[in-house]
């Protein structure tokens, strides 16, 4: 069940996430940037602190690198939309990029979605490389729909996660699943 429970939280935090930065386009990007700071830095705790429980050492890098982004986000006073833009490009790409490396070794049930978030991540990076940075309103838009849609397939992965250990549970028990 922690695996399941890794991806829920995480998944809520990206779809509250997304929620602010949609509903309140308005909001400055100095808020936005500590806002995603937390994010990051939240995240990157959860993935390292699951990896690390369960022995996972490719899953640290994962980790390792939301820390950095999060630590980084609050070292940054004065950033443009293009630098909002090229940062979270950077992190999407690294984040998508291991996520799929991770779920293809691990070779789990629930691959396929972890490959899914994966490419959701690396898709959000790219997208955000293909945009142009001049209306700030329409960037911070944008990620927070790349946000919610993160947290969608996150909260899809979870449920999957959360089924396969109880169909595990439940035959390890001896009762019908």
């Amino acid at each position: 069940m922690r695996s399941s429970r890794l991806l829920l939280e995480r998944s809520v935090l990206w779809l509250v996430l997304g929620s602010v930065a949609w509903v309140r386009p308005g909001i400055t990007l100095t808020s936005l940037t500590l806002l995603l700071g937390i994010a990051l830095l939240i995240d990157g705790m959860l993935q390292l602190v699951h990896s690390i429980g369960t022995g996972g050492r490719e899953g640290r890098w994962a980790g390792f690198v939301g820390i950095a982004q999060g630590v980084l986000s609050f070292l940054i006073r004065h950033i443009t939309p293009q630098q909002v833009l090229i940062y979270l490009a950077c992190w999407g790409i690294a984040t998508g990029v291991i996520e799929i490396a991770v779920a293809l070794r691990e070779g789990r049930v629930e691959s396929f979605w972890s490959v899914l978030a994966g490419a959701a991540s690396l898709g959000f990076g790219c997208l955000l490389l293909s945009r142009n940075a001049r209306d700030v309103t329409t960037v911070l838009g944008l990620i927070g729909l790349c946000a919610l849609a993160f947290g969608v397939v996150l909260a899809v992965l979870a449920l999957g996660a959360y089924l396969g250990e109880s169909r595990r549970s439940n035959s390890a028990l001896g009762t019908p699943a």
